[in-house]
């Protein structure tokens, strides 16, 4: 029998029959439970929106009853999950039935199509950067499209079917979309390929020069990449960094566009000036020597852009005439530039007046006036009655003689001095001697010397030498001294000469530069450092606007105003390498001697380097610069130079010297020698006084202590160039000077030094002011030279020092640094020495004399020198002694002098002999070779030599006979030592004869490191 099927009604009803037949036998006894009717507290689909395909999650919560899904979903319990796949919207009911009832309630599910895989669409190529390209898809219904970019990015669009974007790096660039549905269910990928190709750059676009000068070729370059160039106008190709050389001949805007291969582009332009050469058609300089003040006139014609003069870079007009007024180089270039930079020179010989020149201990200057001015030694001493004889001079004096004087250039034996008119004349000494001409010149147009040779330029452009040649100097081929001028063979047309140390240079008119003549040091910058003894062109050098030659080295100022130096200067390696030097504003002429190089500046500055020898320098000190000092004088038109004295010529005229003095050629009317009696500036009235050759020292009423000349209380030995107070001494009773240290004895009587211990030698002890000690007390003092001597209370003599002569009296020749007693001596009142022998006086007015006897001056009648005292015979009631370097004088009881020896110009006097003229004298005081009487009346008179004016008679005219000095009365003092000679009174104290190192206190020194001026004198 086939199975019994009942539907799904039927089989709940009979379910439901059968659950309450099973109440109703119940056998609890209480009352029938009733049944609850279902209810549903959740049904849901998940997700409510799906692609096609995908299954959906249907869950519900429910009770007291069984529930089903339709859609053919069925049987779903509560809070289990049932799964569905619909292909469209689709609304799910479920129904719950219990207790006989129906509850149901409903869930509803979105179905979209699933995306697509899209197609992308996009450009092939691009370039590299290139903006707003384009790509896209089929749109998709209810889709959204993510782009996605290898390289480059996306600016608009993201998320739709059609994007643009800006390329990224050059290459293979990949272009990604993918396509995602409502229900988020995404497609595969699409994509496609775009290829980026890189872009056309231009780094840079140069032209050099951008402003070029007509005929010149200008390069055009081009930095860039990405593509290929091309030049316009021209059409020409280029090669990143290549450059192109055009030459346009008007201003052209030239243009460089770089394409890469798809057609893209980039360009730069730059516009290339082209301006007319500079043309020069005249230069000149007009005014050949004017004075220094007036100046000259330059003047030049040109075109084609803007012109200075230079050194000094003066600008200058085209036909506009240009004053120079300052200090002027050798030669001028005037340089005209254009816009381009082309520079054009011409250069023009300048033909300054050279005003001031030293040489052989003379200075030479020359004013506005024309007339020339002289001033220093005497150096050839030209005998008495010649008829332009003249002593030395410190005073500027005037040579009459020679007129027509243009320029002036010192040497060895004088000065050389050029006229006018083209010749050459040589001035002997000081200059005041008859000039002579120098023959077998053509017509000169410049001259320079070294001060051992001499170098002139003619007027043809051809150079002449005369002098010393030891190292080849004249150029002849030989090392042979000549005194007449030659020229000097194998030298092209010359427009330049610089002679100086043992060398020359010579400058051609074609730029050439030529050396000659000493090369130890490097000075000729050739590589050999042997002499050359004919002209050589001398490669790798600056042809100078003027150049300075020392004994070591070169220096070379070029037009453009830069230093240059070679040889063996500070700083160099290398002798022969051409070194640039600090460079000195607005320098524009060099000055030079062996010893010492300046340079002058446009507006009158000085500079100066070099040894410092005599304070030549101007640096106020005598050490010695390696670099340039700037002095502190100015504005300086002129300089001239000995490398030991230096002489300038002020733009207001005046003249100012520094440095070596020795022979008055600093002109400052104050000589190293005076011949006349001179005030001291000293304070109070003089009681003592005493010098040495380097020194002095007096004792004023007042106790005090004055000093000048060197100055032993300092190791270093300053000059004092005044009398100046010392204090520390006061108060002094009497004073002594030696070569090394001074002596003072205080009124109480204890003895004082000051500078060396031993008397001898600047070598041991030394003190600004000691006490001596030692000695019984000291009742006087004398220091001659290099010994001291001390007469005690109880008539004993000591002595110290230099003993070569036996002068110390103490029976031997062996220097004593230490005092010892002089034999035989016991009743001593006064001694008297020069450096070589000795003189003593006794109670019983006798003479002692022992030590050097060569000119017989121990007045023994003999030439026997003596190591210890013996009596000079015939000499009773002597009043004073006094001794020079080789003659003896003793004071009388009757007021005469007797003298022995040998005092110029006099004869030996052996035995002692009455000086005529000599009564009614006072005092004696003797120098080396000369000696002063202080008579009764107050007057004095001199004999002896007189070569440095030490007589005191306005000459240096050696006297025999005793003479009274003009002007000097009311003396109540004097005092001698060496070549310098000093009187004083009651209101004045005065001094003359030599003024080594300062010691007459006239307020200057023989070498002077600071500038002074000439001031002006009667005749000046």
């Amino acid at each position: 029998m086939a199975p019994l099927r009942l539907g799904l009604r039927t089989r709940f009803a009979l379910l439901a029959l059968l659950a309450a037949l099973a109440g109703c036998g119940s056998s609890s006894g209480g009352s029938p439970t009733v049944p609850a009717d279902p209810s549903i507290s959740a049904f849901s689909a998940t997700p409510a929106l799906l692609t096609r395909g995908a299954t959906v999650d249907l869950t519900a919560t429910y009770r007291d009853g069984t529930g089903t899904v339709d859609h053919g979903v069925g049987a779903l319990a509560s809070a289990a999950v049932a799964h569905a796949t619909p292909q469209e919207a689709t609304t799910y009911t479920l129904t719950v039935t219990g207790n006989g009832k129906t509850v149901t309630r409903t869930a509803s599910v979105d179905v979209v199509a699933p995306p697509v895989q899209p197609v992308v669409q996009a450009a092939a190529q691009a370039t590299e950067g290139q903006t707003a390209l384009a790509a896209s898809v089929p749109a998709q219904n209810g889709c959204t499209f993510a782009w996605t970019l290898t390289s480059g990015t996306v600016t608009a669009g993201q998320g739709t079917a059609q994007i643009t974007f800006t390329a990224g790096a050059p290459g293979s660039l990949g272009i990604s979309c993918v396509a995602t549905n409502a229900a988020g269910t995404a497609s595969a990928a699409g994509t496609a390929t775009c290829t980026v190709v890189a872009a056309p750059r231009l780094a840079s676009f140069l032209a050099t020069p951008a402003i070029l000068t007509l005929g010149d070729a200008c390069g055009l370059t081009a930095q860039f990449s990405g593509g290929t160039a091309l030049l316009q106008p021209g059409g020409i190709a280029l090669t990143s960094g290549q450059t192109v050389q055009v030459t346009p001949t008007t201003d052209t805007h030239f243009t460089v566009t770089v394409t890469n291969p798809l057609g893209v582009s980039t360009a730069l332009g730059l516009d290339v000036q082209v301006v007319a050469p500079p043309v020069i058609t005249a230069f000149s300089a007009a005014g050949d020597w004017l004075p220094m003040a007036q100046g000259l006139t330059l003047s030049a014609t040109f075109s084609g852009g803007t012109a200075v003069v230079r050194p000094g870079n003066r600008t200058i007009l085209s036909g506009t005439a240009l004053p120079w007024t300052g200090p002027m180089p050798d030669r001028f270039e005037l340089a005209v530039t254009n816009a381009a930079g082309r520079v054009a020179t011409l250069r023009a010989q300048a033909r300054p007046r050279r005003a001031v020149a030293l040489g052989r201990n003379g200075s030479w200057m020359l004013k506005d006036d024309g007339t020339l001015w002289v001033c220093g030694q005497n150096a050839t001493q030209m005998p008495m009655g010649y008829p332009d004889w003249t002593p030395d001079t410190s005073v500027p004096t005037r040579n009459a003689a020679l007129t027509g004087v243009v320029s002036l250039v010192g040497n060895q034996s004088g000065a050389l001095a050029l006229k006018a008119d083209g010749t050459v004349w040589h001035l002997e000494a000081n200059g005041t001697f008859p000039a002579a001409l120098l023959p077998g010149l053509p017509a000169i147009t410049s001259i320079s010397s070294s001060g051992n040779h001499n170098l002139a330029l003619a007027v043809d452009g051809t150079a002449w030498a005369w002098g010393s040649n030891f190292s080849g100097e004249l150029g002849d081929g030989t090392t042979t001294t000549r005194a007449t001028p030659a020229q000097v063979l194998g030298l092209p047309a010359i427009e330049g000469l610089h002679a100086g140390s043992n060398s020359s240079f010579a400058f051609g008119a074609d730029g050439t530069v030529w050396g000659w003549g000493s090369n130890y040091n490097g000075q000729l910058a050739r590589a050999s450092g042997a002499n050359v003894q004919a002209p050589v062109q001398l490669q790798g050098l600056p042809f100078p606007a003027s150049l300075a030659l020392t004994g070591n080295g070169t220096f070379a100022l070029d037009f453009e105003g830069r230093l240059w130096a070679w040889g063996n200067v500070p700083g160099s390696t290398n002798p022969t390498t051409v070194t640039r030097q600090t460079d000195l504003p607005g320098a524009v002429r060099l000055v030079s001697d062996s010893r010492l190089a300046a340079a002058l500046a446009l507006d009158g500055t000085l500079w100066t380097w070099g040894p410092n020898y005599s304070g030549s320098l101007g640096t106020g000190d005598f050490e010695a610069r390696s670099s340039a000092f700037k002095v502190a004088l100015g504005p300086v038109l002129d300089l001239a130079t000995d490398g030991a004295s230096t002489l300038a010529l002020l733009q207001d005229g005046t003249f100012w010297t520094w440095g070596d003095n020795s022979a008055g050629q600093l002109g400052d009317t104050i000589p190293v020698d005076r011949t006349s009696p001179v005030d001291l500036a000293i304070s109070s009235p003089l009681t003592a006084l005493a010098a040495s050759t380097w020194s002095t020292a007096a004792v004023t009423a007042d106790g005090g202590l004055w000093l000048w000349g060197q100055d032993p209380r300092t190791p270093a030995y300053r000059f004092l160039t005044v009398p100046t107070s010392a204090p520390g001494f006061a108060p002094l009773a009497r004073v002594a000077m030696g070569l090394y240290q001074g002596l003072a004895q205080r009124v109480d009587g204890s003895l004082w030094r000051w500078g060396w211990a031993n008397p001898v030698s600047a070598d041991d002890g030394f003190s600004a002011q000691a006490q001596v000690t030692g000695l019984g007390p000291v009742a006087g003092i004398t220091s001659p030279g290099s010994s001291t001597f001390f007469v005690l209370q109880d008539g004993t003599l000591w002595a110290q020092g230099n003993n070569s002569s036996g002068n110390l009296g103490d029976g031997s020749t062996t220097t004593r640094p230490t005092p010892v007693q002089v034999t035989g001596l016991t009743d001593v009142r006064q001694v008297a020495a020069s450096s070589w022998h000795t003189l003593a006086l006794d109670g019983a007015g006798r003479i002692w004399a022992w030590g050097d006897n060569s000119y017989a001056q121990l007045g023994d009648g003999t030439l026997t020198s003596r190591t210890s005292p013996a009596l000079v015979p015939g000499f009773t009631g002597v009043t004073s002694v006094s001794a020079g370097s080789t003659f003896s004088a003793a004071l009388l009881a009757d007021g005469t002098v007797s003298t022995w020896g040998w005092l110029q110009p006099l004869a030996y006097r052996a035995p002692p002999a009455v000086l005529p003229g000599s009564a009614n004298t006072r005092a004696l005081a003797a120098g080396q070779q000369h000696l002063l009487t202080l008579q009764a009346d107050g007057t004095v008179r001199s004999i002896g030599n007189a070569g440095n004016g030490q007589t005191g008679q306005g000459t240096f005219n050696s006297l025999a006979t005793l003479t009274a000095i003009p002007g000097l009365t009311g003396v109540q003092g004097i005092a001698s030592s060496g070549y310098t000679s000093f009187a004083w009174g009651a209101t004045f104290a005065k001094g003359w004869g030599q003024d080594a190192w300062g010691s007459l206190g006239l307020g200057r020194i023989i070498e002077r490191p600071t500038p002074g001026r000439i001031e002006g004198h009667t005749a000046w």
